[in-house]
């Protein structure tokens, strides 16, 4: 852990002062904005709600026409090194279709297949080449297959476990050149298309479509703090924190960064392990007391896994996880060295909406996330938390009376 030294100390209380003023002064400045709701970010809304949000723009038709489609092709060519000859007619568009979570197809004539990772969950194996085999499956001719690498602000990079030597060759991926593998990022390609699409003609004249569309970019605009008014806000707190820190060289200010980072440093260990502690106390000790089995668990305010062993159960596991966004999600976890029968797996989406990934064989959102909110709420009630858990995991044992698992 990093200390802040002790002569350090009357520069940590000033730091403290300053930050509880500026603070309060954010507050103001917020309360000072026009009412605003995003129901996106209400909701949460995970890499799949993304996706699904993305073809209930790009199907929108209008009088045989797919505007927005269009359009999205003509963005795609902006960035693609090969000529896309796609000329859209009858477009089928679906989410979750053999798991690609955007996927545009006409038989015989073109597939764009859309990998989302919006919020950076990592590459799987060999996703890219079991995408395009899948596409070729469709009818669709070899070289009319588009792939899309679509990402939060493109510092995420594709892995060769994923786009592997055999997918860069059909795709036309070389050392020079792209090919037909477009590398598109939300940030600096999704919300600028969006701000066009917004002043056609055509979505003016839909009022669903158009406050769609006026919803999904402010929520994307606030994930990326691209926010005009927060962004007027930071300038004005910027101002008032160099009138109270008097800093008038770069070195003052380096020298300032460095004591607030070592102050943030001490605030987050300090939150963690009371996090930690409280879990382990109030949560694993309790469930143990009333006789479940904890395989494994981590507990800090970024990130949430708890994995309980299931009593009837010998090659899968339950689970409670937090992906890289904080939202939780709960499900059954498979040992990866075992095997479970199709015929029990076929029966696991009367447990679970969702089926299959990162070793998770049935699973779903839990509507809930990691933030000051959850926290709280958890150390007030961590009985109700528990008697939720157990809930849970009885439920889920009699909806799998029966199975291998």
């Amino acid at each position: 852990m990093i200390t802040i030294p002790t002569d350090n100390v009357n520069n940590v209380d000033v730091l403290l002062k300053i930050a509880r003023e500026l603070y309060e002064l954010y507050n103001t400045k917020k309360d000072e904005l026009p009412y605003s709701m995003n129901i996106i970010s209400e909701l949460h809304a995970n890499e799949n709600a993304n996706s699904r949000i993305l073809r209930g723009l790009l199907q929108y038709s209008s009088n045989g026409n797919y505007p927005l489609l269009r359009s999205f092709v003509s963005m795609m060519q902006s960035k693609c090194c090969a000529n896309i000859d796609i000329e859209i007619n009858t477009p089928i568009l679906s989410n979750e279709e053999n798991r690609i979570d955007l996927f545009i197809k006409e038989k015989n004539k073109y597939a764009i297949i859309v990998e989302n990772k919006i919020w950076g969950a990592k590459d799987m194996e060999e996703q890219i080449g079991r995408y395009v085999k899948y596409a070729l499956s469709c009818s669709i001719p070899k070289n009319k297959i588009y792939v899309i690498y679509l990402t939060g602000d493109g510092s995420k990079e594709i892995t060769d476990n994923s786009l592997t030597d055999e997918a860069k060759k059909f795709l036309r991926v070389t050392s020079k050149s792209d090919g037909r593998f477009i590398t598109m990022n939300f940030k600096d390609d999704i919300i600028p298309w969006l701000e066009e699409i917004i002043t056609y003609d055509n979505v003016k004249s839909e009022p669903l479509l158009s406050s769609a569309i006026i919803q999904y970019t402010d929520y994307l605009k606030q994930e990326f703090g691209l926010r005009k008014e927060d962004r007027i806000i930071e300038n004005q707190l910027e101002i008032k924190m160099m009138e109270k820190l008097q800093l008038n060289s770069l070195k003052e200010l380096l020298d300032t960064w460095e004591e607030v980072y070592k102050l943030e440093d001490l605030l987050s260990n300090a939150t963690n392990s009371r996090i930690k502690s409280m879990c382990e106390t109030k949560i694993v000790k309790a469930l143990e007391k009333k006789g479940y089995k904890i395989k494994a668990y981590s507990f800090s305010y970024d990130y949430f896994d708890l994995e309980i062993e299931i009593s009837d159960w010998k090659k899968s596991w339950w689970a409670i996880e937090s992906d890289n966004k904080r939202n939780l999600y709960n499900g059954i976890w498979k040992d990866p060295e075992k095997t479970i029968a199709q015929k029990h797996l076929s029966k696991l989406s009367d447990v679970y909406s969702k089926q299959e990934t990162e070793g998770y064989i049935s699973w779903d959102w839990m509507n809930r996330q990691l933030d000051d909110s959850f926290w709280q709420e958890l150390e007030a009630h961590p009985v109700k938390f528990v008697n939720s858990i157990v809930s849970e995991i009885e439920r889920v044992r009699e909806a799998t009376k029966g199975m291998n698992l």
